[in-house]
Formats: C-alpha cells, sequence, structure tokens
C-alpha cells in the first residue's frame, strides 16, 4: 500500500517517524467539490500545498473552484525509489491516469481530473517498501490539516481496501491511523498534525487480501496551516489559571 513517510532517515530496518497525525472519518462516494472546503471550517485556515499526482491528461497543473475557494493544484514528483530527500514527493510508487479510475464524475471537470490520475504503489509488498507520501516545507510548532483524495474503480481493483498511517519501521504500520476504506470510491481523509520537524510522513497500507500484490493508490492531496487549537487537558488548565487569577483578585479587593 501506498504510505506517507517522513524522510528524516529511512533504513533497510524501517521508517523514522514524524508528528502524530489525528485522522478523522473516511469520506467515501465524492460526488461534488464540497469535501475539498472542508478544511476553511478551522480557524485561520489558509491553504499551504495542493499536489496531484499521476500521469495523463488529468494529471498536472489543476485549477479547481469550488463555492468558498479557488485551489491550484500542481504537478506532484514521484518515484519508484525509497525516500531519498525532504520535498514533497510519493515514493515507492508508480503512476497512471485515464484508466476509469474515479467511478463518479464530480461535476467538475478539473477535480475529476485529479481523481482520475493516481500513483499506485509498485511493490509486491508493502511489509518493507509501503507507498508513502512525504510533505516537505513544513514549519516546526504549526498546527496542519491534510486531505488525501483517492479512488481506483477498476475491475480488477475491486474489493481493495487501505488504510493511513503517521508511523512505520520494521514492517509494522502503527501511530495515528485512519480507519480502513475501500479503495473502490471517491475518497476523501483528512487530518490534523502540528509538525515536528520540515517533513511529515502517511504510509499507504493494503488492508485486503485480494490479489498477490499490495496495491495502494493517492490521487492527491491539499494541506492547510490552521491556528492551533488547544488539547482538552490544556484547556481545562487554562480556564483553571484564569479562575484561581480571578479569585485571588476579589480577595485582594475585599481586603
Amino acid at each position: 500500500m501506498k504510505s506517507i513517510l517522513l524522510g528524516i532517515g529511512l533504513t533497510s530496518a524501517g521508517f523514522v517517524h514524524a508528528a502524530t497525525i489525528a485522522f478523522q472519518s473516511p469520506v467515501t462516494s465524492i460526488s461534488d467539490t464540497s469535501p475539498l472546503d472542508a478544511p476553511l471550517s478551522f480557524a485561520g485556515a489558509s491553504l499551504v500545498q495542493a499536489v496531484n499526482f499521476g500521469s495523463g491528461t488529468g494529471s498536472g497543473a489543476q485549477s479547481v473552484v469550488t463555492a468558498n475557494q479557488t485551489i491550484n493544484f500542481t504537478a506532484g514528483t514521484t518515484t519508484a525509489n525509497a525516500l531519498s530527500g525532504t520535498a514533497t514527493e510519493l515514493f515507492n510508487t508508480g503512476v497512471q491516469g485515464g484508466v476509469l479510475l474515479s467511478p463518479t464524475t464530480t461535476g467538475n471537470t478539473q477535480f475529476d481530473n485529479v481523481l482520475e490520475s493516481d500513483g499506485w504503489h509498485s511493490q509486491t509488498t508493502d511489509a518493507t517498501r509501503p507507498l508513502t507520501l512525504q510533505i516537505g516545507g513544513l514549519t516546526i510548532g504549526q498546527t496542519y490539516v491534510i486531505s488525501i483524495f483517492s479512488a481506483d474503480a477498476r475491475v480488477a481493483s475491486a474489493g481493495r481496501t487501505q488504510q493511513y498511517f503517521d508511523t512505520f519501521s520494521g514492517g509494522i504500520f502503527s501511530g495515528g491511523s485512519s480507519a480502513s476504506f475501500s479503495e473502490n470510491t471517491n475518497t476523501m481523509v483528512l487530518g490534523t498534525f502540528t509538525a515536528d520537524a520540515a517533513t511529515q510522513s502517511i504510509f499507504i497500507h493494503a488492508t485486503d487480501s485480494v490479489g498477490t500484490n499490495d496495491d495502494t493508490t493517492v490521487s492527491g492531496f491539499t494541506l492547510y496551516s490552521v491556528a492551533a487549537v488547544p488539547e482538552p487537558a490544556s484547556g481545562l488548565l487554562v480556564v483553571g489559571v484564569l479562575g484561581a487569577l480571578i479569585l485571588r483578585r476579589r480577595k485582594m479587593a475585599i481586603l
């Protein structure tokens, strides 16, 4: 399957882990552009990257106009080899396009083009070299929202499923993970993370037993920087500190 790798240290023993990603439930059977606007619900959302992988007429630059924004996708860099650099790139992948990957139209030709071309896992197993999406150019301490898109409705791909992880080592996928989902529909998986390095990786794991190859796929992604949201425990701590200060001031006023 395809995976997003961190890119800080790749050895034969495994891949290096980056920040923990909190994945939301997959959005399947996408039939319009509204999922592209989902990151705008986060405070301070600002588009940082939009990348489209694959080949054919649907690959390369695509300008997608939604109800709330214009997203200019750029052509993604891919390689059949393992991780080697720190730029945004899809590793351990082949590319394809125009082969009926998307089962339905979104009503937007450019978004359809993004879904109709992809990078796919080019290895016979993901136990040693999973499909890996590395996001480069990050600011340490910044919170991001990533939306990953995929589609593979080919007859030969019937029944295939995949899952995203933020950690892979020694043949084991772990850390923050999405739910397993079908590859056969237009799907978006959204995740949030706070960068602790200049790169962030996502590893894509095949969760089906269809055929002899661990075939996974990524069509493209968008990345937004957003305002940091306090953890629940941190929020309670802030409330407690403020409450203590107010109580202290009131006591001083009485004295």
